[in-house]
């Protein structure tokens, strides 16, 4: 069956299962990175000091804000409270500058300059109507003088009106070239002196708006270059790289506490628990090695029934049990009459243990009273049962 997918769908597909697979190995190995560095797993150790090292590093990240408003937010208020200086500086100097121009602009309007404007407009305008005026009148005596029947009066008249005005057109004319030549003269002047003034202006205003850029040139140049390293240096870490480096650092100790194990010293003589549960409950507990305990002397290899019988004699062992002496255990109980010295003598067996009943009631008595705890009164009250 031919291929029905196309070639380029194909190596489509083959490439999105890659890239997701990539994806899913890449998450992977950075939630195992993560783990490996878990506080939980580096912070504890023999002395137990991983709280400690936790709680001084968060007491150090109020420095470490405090450093970066210094070192970083700090610096570029510095900046631009420089950048504010220098333009106030520029603010003065231009303050400066348009005092002096305020001097200039008065010392520039010149009276002499100012007559000669003024006297040049006055002539410049009568000169004007007086034209008009003198072409006026001849119009209106050519026009008289082709009228039939005119008078020769109004004729005369007419004439001597537009010679008068000739006259004083001609006067404004020769008037005009005096004010002129005058004016022209007077206006070169102030022309080349508006000339180097407004030079003079148009450099100051460059300066002052180059001042103006080279001050922001300046400072944003610094705070680009401060923001830029800033920048830099926090795009070469991650919260993993700098917990990761806090562990490597400061870490304490992989190793959790064990579970504790109740242990018994090696020379102890400590009384197990089954024990104590199965005495009797006139007995009084003592601590290990008390002394009320029946001492140290080893009892005889336990014998039977027929070893028992066929006794012929105890007083020799109860003659050296009369001989014993307890000393009292540093750790036995106050209340306890055990503490007070030593322990009277237990009751001795009777030769006759297979022969009367009494024998057999006194080794009764004994037997399970070797492993009690032996009080004075308990120990007076055996002695006086058994006679002695």
């Amino acid at each position: 069956m031919p291929n029905k997918f196309p070639r380029r769908l194909i190596d489509s597909r083959i490439y999105l299962v890659f890239y997701v697979n990539s994806l899913q190995i890449a998450s992977t190995t950075m939630a195992a990175e993560v783990m490996e560095h878990d506080y939980e797993n580096h912070f504890w150790g023999e002395k137990h000091l991983g709280f400690h090292v936790l709680y001084e590093n968060m007491k150090h990240g109020e420095d470490t804000v405090n450093e970066i408003g210094q070192g970083t937010l700090e610096l570029l208020s510095e900046i631009h409270i420089m950048l504010v200086k220098n333009l106030q500086d520029l603010a003065k100097e231009i303050a400066k500058y348009k005092e002096d121009l305020t001097k200039a602009r008065k010392e520039a309007k010149q009276q002499d300059v100012l007559d000669a404007v003024n006297l040049m407009q006055t002539t410049t305008t009568c000169l004007q109507k007086s034209k008009e005026t003198y072409y006026a009148r001849y119009a209106e005596l050519e026009k008289l003088k082709k009228e039939v029947n005119v008078n020769p009066k109004e004729v005369a008249k007419m004439e001597s009106k537009m010679l008068k005005s000739r006259e004083e057109y001609k006067s404004y004319v020769d008037k005009y070239e005096t004010v002129r030549s005058d004016f022209e003269e007077k206006m070169e002047r102030a022309c080349k002196m508006f000339q180097a003034h407004d030079r003079s202006h148009f450099a100051a205003l460059q300066q002052f708006l180059l001042m103006y850029a080279g001050h922001q040139q300046e400072a944003t140049c610094a705070a680009q270059q401060v923001t830029g390293q800033f920048r830099e240096s926090l795009q070469q870490l991650s919260v993993d790289e700098m917990v990761a480096r806090f562990v490597r650092s400061k870490g304490t100790g992989v190793e959790r506490p064990q579970p504790a194990v109740f242990e018994e010293p090696v020379d102890s003589c400590i009384i197990s628990d089954d024990e104590l549960h199965h005495r009797p409950s006139g007995s009084m507990p003592s601590s290990s090695c008390s002394s009320g305990v029946v001492p140290s002397n080893p009892p005889p290899a336990p014998t039977t029934a027929d070893g028992l019988l066929s006794l012929d004699s105890l007083d020799a062992w109860n003659d050296n049990r009369e001989g014993q002496h307890l000393q009292p255990s540093p750790t036995a109980s106050h209340s306890s009459d055990s503490t007070t010295g030593t322990v009277p003598p237990a009751a001795p067996f009777s030769s006759s243990v297979g022969g009367s009943g009494l024998g057999r009631q006194k080794l009764s008595l004994f037997l399970p009273k070797r492993k009690k705890t032996v009080s004075q009164s308990s120990a007076n009250d055996d002695h006086e049962a058994t006679g002695g």
